[in-house]
């Protein structure tokens, strides 16, 4: 049992900390994004299909938290591949992972900024291989320059997979008693309230300057949902 859940979490901080690569350090090529990480880690976890509506509400939370000028957004990465491992795994036999997904949304969203902490800090140390560079651009030594890029590729790709693997390796030792204790009945209702704060902040990234109404306006109408729908 548990070395089944120590080879899990290997593999998903393997694969997040190479996905992870896509958000600023190689490619951006936009799979980092949680629409594409949380199905491919449910891939590997064996349930594709539920990791894609995870994948689809964290994208409608995060899709307007974009690396503008030095602002570092939430770790969308990380944090997909954490709550795709916490719901998956800890969504009971026949139960649908909407059922699951707001309770690990509430555990698990504190947890970004550790990862924005540490994301914060590879990228301070990557100015040191920034100067290094520049020092071989003035000495002609042009041919090295791209083992400095790969050190600040590697050093982006292994933080990701430490600070991964060892939120992971709890969470999904753990994910059982996340089990939230709901009726059936209330399931959807919740799912519900997180796709209206969902697009609300999608809305919001559009209308930046309305988001106290914006917000405002979703946060009563989730909340109508969910307590209407639980009676």
């Amino acid at each position: 049992m548990l070395s089944g859940i120590v080879s899990s979490s290997l593999i998903v901080a393997a694969v997040g900390g190479v996905i992870s690569l896509d958000r600023t350090a190689a490619f951006q090529t936009m799979v980092s994004r949680p629409l594409v990480t949380a199905p491919v880690i449910g891939y590997f976890l064996g349930n594709a299909e539920a990791a894609l509506i995870v994948g689809a509400v964290l994208e409608l939370l995060l899709i307007g938290d974009l690396p503008v000028g030095r602002y570092i957004p939430v770790h969308e990465t990380g944090l997909s591949v954490l709550v795709t491992a916490a719901a998956l795994n800890a969504t009971p036999a026949s139960f649908p992972v909407e059922g699951v997904l707001p309770t690990v949304l509430l555990v698990m969203i504190p947890v970004s900024v550790f990862y924005q902490k540490a994301d914060t800090i590879v990228r301070r140390i990557n100015i040191r291989f920034f100067d290094n560079a520049r020092t071989m651009l003035d000495n002609g030594e042009e041919a090295c320059l791209m083992g400095e890029n790969l050190k600040g590729a590697a050093l982006f790709c292994l933080t990701g997979f430490v600070t991964i693997f060892v939120t992971a390796l709890p969470v999904m030792a753990s994910a059982r008693y996340l089990r939230p204790m709901v009726e059936q009945s209330a399931v959807y209702p919740a799912f519900a309230a997180c796709l209206v704060l969902g697009v609300a902040a999608g809305v919001n990234a559009v209308y930046a300057e309305r988001t106290l109404l914006i917000f405002t306006a979703a946060g009563i109408v989730a909340a109508a949902v969910w307590m209407v729908g639980g009676l």
